[in-house]
């Protein structure tokens, strides 16, 4: 194994599949756990703290960042892990990791995952959240082809995708 990151869009599986790893005894990390790793900022890069009332007016005028320093040191004493993510910043990190995937899950199955009432996270369950995230899909594919990432298709069962990025 090595130091690996799959990253894709809401929805797209990412939390699920760092939980079932984890219980395969894998090394297993979903960022948005790993305290320290993340945070919040205005555009102009002023850290803040994401209120409990946010709206997508809010989402559209922030962006969900990670910070490097943190994730170096996080990484440093890890030979093998899996970490499952995404932030507006992710391509700053990629050069950290052994290998690169991208969870490919086409517009109507994100929708579908985003209402799934069994998903924990709140984000996608307002149609107005996933007519932003119908908006920039698109331009998240392309920016991890261009960045070289393997895909893989979100649709594939646990054993499957474990298979692709175990190796």
């Amino acid at each position: 194994m090595s130091k690996v990151i799959v990253i894709g869009p809401p929805g797209s599986g990412k939390t699920y599949l760092s939980e079932k790893l984890k219980e395969k005894g894998y090394p297993a990390y979903d960022s948005d756990k790993v305290e320290g790793l993340f945070y919040w900022s205005t555009k102009d890069g002023k850290q803040i703290i994401k209120p409990d009332n946010s709206n997508i007016d809010w989402y559209k005028n922030h962006k969900f960042m990670w910070h490097r320093n943190f994730l170096e040191d996080f990484l440093a004493d890890k030979k093998d892990l899996f970490l499952f993510g995404f932030s507006e910043n992710v391509y700053e990190m990629i050069d950290l990791f052994d290998k690169a995937f991208y969870l490919y899950l086409p517009e109507e199955k994100v929708n579908e995952r985003l209402v799934n009432p069994a998903r924990n996270n709140d984000f996608g369950k307002k149609s107005d959240e996933r007519d932003e995230v119908a908006k920039w899909l698109p331009s998240v594919h392309e920016e991890a082809k261009q960045h070289g990432l393997t895909f893989i298709d979100s649709t594939l069962t646990v054993e499957q995708i474990e298979k692709k990025i175990v190796g």
